[in-house]
């Protein structure tokens, strides 16, 4: 008599989201453009965090919503959370993107060193951190800007 084994096979589920333009497989211009696509996440009601895929050329794959809600500190996120998509669309490039609920986009300490610690991993999977783009309500903060990673790919 044979024996059977139920696997769990992975299905991924595509969710088209409708912006502002003509985004998708577009060339990021830097982290202007990656604001302006995102521009509407500092009208939202609570903290989020996303995650942009790009190709060579610095084309636009996909996003995803890594964290969402409440008071979460990006050190308690699963580091592995941000690269899950990047992964499945064998990203080069990869792009964090978080509102601040308040003022102000100037980043805390937690943010540096989360920065810090997502670089060392994207290095060992090949895939280059461009930016972490903090959105506020009046301003944004890029890392990449302010030269605490490789520059825009526009610069």
């Amino acid at each position: 008599m044979e024996k059977f084994t139920h696997l769990k096979e992975v299905q991924i589920l595509y969710k088209s989201v409708t912006v502002e333009g003509d985004w998708h497989g577009q060339w990021v211009e830097g982290s202007e453009s990656v604001v302006s696509l995102f521009r509407n996440i500092q009208d939202e009601s609570q903290k989020k965090l996303m995650v942009m895929n790009l190709h060579e050329q610095f084309r636009i794959v996909c996003f995803e919503v890594a964290a969402i809600g409440g008071n979460f500190d990006v050190n308690d996120l699963k580091v592995r959370d941000l690269f899950t998509s990047a992964c499945i669309f064998r990203a080069d490039y990869l792009m964090v993107v978080q509102n601040y609920m308040d003022e102000s986009s100037w980043p805390k300490d937690t943010n540096i060193a989360f920065t810090d610690k997502v670089t060392k991993i994207s290095k060992d999977l090949g895939i280059q951190l461009l930016d972490n783009i903090i959105i506020g309500k009046e301003r944004f903060y890029s890392f990449a800007k302010e030269g605490l990673l490789p520059a825009d790919p526009a610069s």
